[in-house]
């Protein structure tokens, strides 16, 4: 059944599916990230997870190739890996996958797969990465950090093959970012942060803010310290963020918004809860979450955005236990490949449809 067929407030059914056998057992971990290789010839997923759906082979990268998983490379160290991307012929990871003799000394959370076995990265980073983009072949990644390099840093690091360095370098913001991508040349984040000064923090710089010049700068009016924001994704020349916001002087929250000409502006209707992955593809917006409603349509957790109207993916809730309903923070990311769409987090069923953590929808 092709998705733009799905009309707004047509009954409507769909086939979510398991992705083999999932990844993780029934009361797991979770899938943090979905990626694609360079090539776009295998989805990645990265996250503390058991492998293939069995619970005696713990992992933190794996490829899918439309018909079996398969570890990137065999972990030596607690594992929790953020994101997972592959450059120049080599998987690159953020977490703590190796065994360091002087571990947490001069701890290393940037790895590098070198003949299907972990390595650190020379001069890596400490801290995790939670998501990532690639621009002029500069790697850019947004997370919770201590060093970039050698040097103390915040929120944004690069990577560009060979060395790792800073982006943002005030080092005492309060929290991390979760996403970030860039809009006519600047790069924005959203996240769990606020300004290091306590001023700046209460007069809106947190949450959803564009680093320039090495600088925070707003966005529009700026953001109360309440909620979270979670993703970025340009879609029909506006940036999209998804989250949970409350701008500056408002007193609602937002679940979606967009910035353009310099305005953040609001949708008509948007979903009812926590939005934490966005997606552009093929002249729609994908999100998921942990919305139950857009406006005055049912929909579970999944939908897309055309620019003027809302089409609901899923009508069936997602489970985290055999009788518990997942919510907060159920879905992590969102994907589109070889015109399927992925959603991957926190759930183990979708209505009778057993998935564990990772499931498709045919396009």
């Amino acid at each position: 059944m092709s998705i733009t067929s799905l009309l707004w407030g047509d009954g409507f059914s769909q086939n979510w599916q398991q992705v083999g056998s999932g990844i993780s057992c029934s009361d797991g971990y979770w899938i943090w990230d979905l990626t694609m290789n360079t090539d776009s010839s295998l989805l990645m997923a990265a996250g503390p997870f058991w492998t293939d759906g069995d619970c005696d082979s713990m992992n933190a990268c794996v490829t899918w190739n439309g018909e079996s998983f398969a570890q990137i490379a065999p972990i030596t160290a607690t594992i929790n890996a953020g994101i997972v991307f592959e450059y120049a012929d080599h998987y690159y990871s953020s977490g703590h996958l190796v065994d360091q003799i002087t571990y947490p000394i001069h701890q290393n959370d940037f790895n590098i797969e070198i003949d299907g076995i972990w390595d650190t990265v020379s001069s890596g980073m400490t801290g995790l990465a939670m998501d990532y983009i690639r621009r002029d072949g500069i790697i850019y990644m947004a997370g919770a950090f201590g060093t970039c390099g050698n040097t103390n840093c915040s929120l944004v690091c690069t990577f560009d093959g060979n060395q790792v360095q800073p982006y943002y370098t005030d080092a005492s913001i309060d929290s991390y970012a979760l996403g970030l991508n860039f809009y006519e040349d600047t790069l924005f984040i959203a996240g769990i942060f606020n300004s290091a000064l306590e001023a700046e923090a209460l007069n809106g710089f947190s949450k959803f803010c564009k680093i320039v010049d090495g600088q925070l700068e707003k966005v529009g009016d700026g953001f109360t310290l309440e909620g979270m924001g979670t993703s970025l994704a340009n879609f029909d020349g506006k940036l999209y963020v998804g989250g949970w916001l409350q701008q500056l002087n408002e007193s609602g929250s937002h679940s979606i918004l967009y910035y353009e000409n310099g305005v953040v502006h609001t949708l008509p209707q948007e979903p009812d809860d926590l939005v934490f992955a966005i997606k552009e593809f093929n002249g729609g917006l994908y999100v998921a979450g942990d919305f139950h409603n857009i406006g005055n349509m049912p929909c579970e957790h999944v939908a897309r955005w055309d620019g003027q109207t809302w089409t609901c993916l899923c009508n069936d809730p997602f489970y985290f236990l055999e009788d518990e309903l997942c919510d907060g923070q159920c879905i992590k990311d969102i994907e589109i490949w070889n015109d399927t769409l992925y959603v991957a987090g926190f759930f183990n069923r979708i209505g009778n449809i057993e998935a564990k953590r990772i499931a498709k929808l045919d396009m």
